[in-house]
């Protein structure tokens, strides 16, 4: 039997790589699953691409999470398109790309900051209530490496990563006895559209370092990110609550 037959799924930036993974293997084994984000035409790519016999069970619907004002509707649009959702992954993230402190505009700043910490913050607030009462539900947030050390990121990145963490945590100690649990992913650096793009253009040289620097010595593959989320979010990890589950080739050992 599938492992999340009949189970509601909504993932946030679902429209490219480890997002589009995360979709895919969902609805592969059994859950129906809505993806939200920026770029509509993206979004149904990501179901188009899908193998034909899951294709239905995707659902996709574009939405600004940078600009959550009205959680009521947005709220609203996730009930319309697929019920009461019993599993969220938090994947949306903003890059800042190494950006120095000393040259991040506030607007860029606020942005990250929206995108990758207050989205998930008030999804997880929204949706909480019905999974409690429910009787559980998993949240899986997607963090980094660089929630766990500097230098994956610039300033906003890896501060958004690291108290990504710590919501995690806050929201594992609250909700934890209710039967909802909540844990985070940290990807190393992973093989996605904008990472070819990138390592073909003028940060080459300081991916490649930076790949020489892990020691597996490789990019890791976006299913064996979403390997790791679907175990969190699944039965096997029953008593896995407020672990940030480091899936980065060996990087941050040092």
């Amino acid at each position: 039997m599938a492992r999340f037959a009949g189970k509601h799924v909504l993932v946030t930036g679902g429209s490219s790589g480890i997002g589009r993974t995360i979709v895919h293997r969902f609805a592969a084994e059994g859950a129906n699953v809505l993806t939200i984000g920026l770029g509509q035409a993206a979004l149904e790519e990501t179901r188009d691409l899908a193998p034909v016999d899951v294709r239905d069970r995707i659902v996709a619907i574009e939405a600004d999470l940078a600009n959550t004002g009205d959680i009521g509707d947005l709220l609203s649009r996730i009930a319309d398109a697929i019920g009461e959702i019993d599993i969220l992954v938090n994947n949306a993230a903003l890059h800042d790309f190494s950006v120095g402190a000393l040259d991040l505009g506030i607007d860029t700043w606020q942005r990250i900051v929206g995108i990758n910490l207050t989205a998930p913050f008030q999804l997880s607030q929204a949706l909480l209530p019905a999974m409690v009462a429910k009787g559980g539900g998993a949240i899986v947030n997607i963090s980094s490496a660089a929630g766990l050390v500097a230098g994956g990121g610039g300033a906003a990145y890896t501060s958004t990563k690291h108290a990504l963490i710590g919501l995690t945590r806050q929201l594992a100690l609250e909700f934890g006895a209710k039967g909802v649990r909540v844990n985070a992913v940290c990807p190393g650096i992973t093989r996605t559209p904008a990472l070819d793009e990138a390592l073909n253009g003028q940060g080459g040289d300081s991916l490649r370092n930076f790949i020489a620097t892990t020691p597996a010595r490789r990019i890791a593959d976006p299913d064996e990110i979403a390997n790791a989320v679907l175990f969190l979010a699944g039965p096997d990890a029953s008593f896995m609550d407020g672990s940030a589950l480091v899936v980065d080739g060996g990087y941050t050992i040092y």
